[in-house]
């Protein structure tokens, strides 16, 4: 029997375009984080551009709304009811515009967890609705801190909610416990402040890499305090402000 030809050109075309296209919003959502820790009036039109390829790779499909849990690693636990009641009207009256964007759930099988768009299926929910669309997009391996990218400038924290997200991502990322950061923390922004400094700090929230590095030696800060204060000022944070 005569084995089926395989075109391999083929293959390798589709193969390139798709690397091209999984490259491409792997850029647009390096650009929106980016976007949102500066806190960029450009951020919406990428988070538009970021929806739409997840879209032409994925497809927009209908979600169980049973099928879908906020993220667990998202920074807020608390809506206003007002908020909510507001998106629920806007539903009613225009319909969903916007897809919501789920990652799948590593632990438990069909179901998905919210990325973007809680307030529209916490909205869903209360007005009946069965199902939402969505797009999927694949799971980021630093999801708390892209999360709390997606929170942190876009509409005010709890300030509860707020201050445990930042804690466990400085814990996260610098292994310092949470009672020591608030310590350190105090201890360095007091120490600035006698020495009128801080407002070196605050210009350091939209400087490049080399800056910063340069900027915090100059400010003889110890090793657990830069570590600190680039967690923060890498969420587009003041940290003079944090204790605020």
């Amino acid at each position: 029997m005569k084995g089926k030809s395989v075109n391999l050109a083929g293959m390798y075309a589709k193969a390139q375009e798709l690397s091209e296209t999984e490259s491409q919003i792997q850029k647009l959502q390096a650009e929106v984080e980016r976007l949102r820790a500066s806190s960029n009036p450009e951020l919406e039109a990428q988070l538009d551009q970021l929806r739409s390829s997840l879209a032409s790779t994925n497809g927009t499909q209908e979600f169980s709304l049973d099928a879908i849990r906020p993220n667990p690693e998202q920074p807020r636990k608390t809506f206003a009811t007002e908020s909510i009641r507001g998106m629920a009207l806007s539903l009613t009256k225009d319909g969903q515009l916007t897809p919501v964007i789920l990652m799948s759930a590593v632990d438990t099988p069909d179901l998905f967890d919210l990325f973007d768009g809680e307030r529209r299926w916490r909205a869903a929910r209360e007005l009946g609705w069965k199902t939402i669309q969505g797009i999927t997009m694949p799971r980021p391996s630093d999801l708390h801190r892209k999360a709390l990218l997606t929170t942190l400038h876009r509409e005010d924290l709890n300030p509860l909610d707020k201050a445990e997200a930042l804690l466990k991502e400085i814990t996260s990322q610098t292994e310092i416990g949470a009672d020591d950061v608030t310590r350190i923390l105090s201890t360095v922004i007091k120490r600035l402040e006698r020495q009128k400094k801080t407002g070196k700090l605050s210009l350091l929230t939209g400087a490049s890499d080399e800056e910063t590095c340069a900027a915090l030696t100059s400010l003889e800060v110890n090793d657990q305090e830069r570590k600190i204060l680039l967690v923060l000022l890498g969420l587009g944070l003041n940290p003079a402000s944090v204790l605020s």
